[in-house]
């Protein structure tokens, strides 16, 4: 299974998202963000796609999302994937989630879901979210080769009237 993000404006991407009920509306800061599931290559122009290694549950438009793109230098990577794959089955209250490795790129993404608002808090305080969100915590995975990537972390919101604003 591949993801595939891709990141623009919200007319632009609202219409993409209207034609394909395989992609996903989010808003977040600034920006909005659509994200597609499939097996073969994705309908966006400029994605970043990525093989899933690890998931749970069903991705939807109406759930809250915790997005980490993570630099994993190689030297790593082993032990990253060992402990992230064991480490997400204990994080409460999620929907879903995913993990997948960044095609042509040192890097791995995970998403979190939430079915709301009130559980994103408790999971901003897990020891999770300190091991693999949090910037300070989660560099020990960059090593010294990847010192010109950086860490994105972000919430995605459903694309609903009262998030458009924020």
């Amino acid at each position: 299974m591949k993801l595939h993000l891709t990141s623009g404006t919200y007319p632009y991407l609202s219409k993409i998202a209207e034609q394909h009920e395989d992609v996903l509306l989010y808003l977040a800061t600034g920006r909005t963000r659509l994200i597609q599931e499939n097996d073969g290559e994705s309908i966006f122009t400029s994605p970043t796609s990525a093989e899933v290694i690890h998931s749970n549950g069903h991705l939807s438009d109406q759930d809250f999302i915790y997005y980490n793109y993570l630099p994993v230098s190689t030297d790593h990577e082993s032990a990253f994937k060992e402990n992230v794959q064991q480490d997400i089955d204990t994080i409460e209250s999620t929907n879903a989630y995913r993990i997948a490795k960044v095609l042509n790129d040192d890097a791995y993404i995970i998403l979190v879901s939430f079915s709301s608002d009130e559980l994103v808090k408790p999971f901003e305080e897990s020891a999770f979210f300190n091991e693999y969100f949090n910037h300070d915590h989660a560099k020990r995975f960059k090593g010294t080769d990847l010192f010109h990537m950086s860490q994105h972390v972000e919430v995605l919101k459903p694309n609903q009237e009262e998030h458009l604003e924020s």
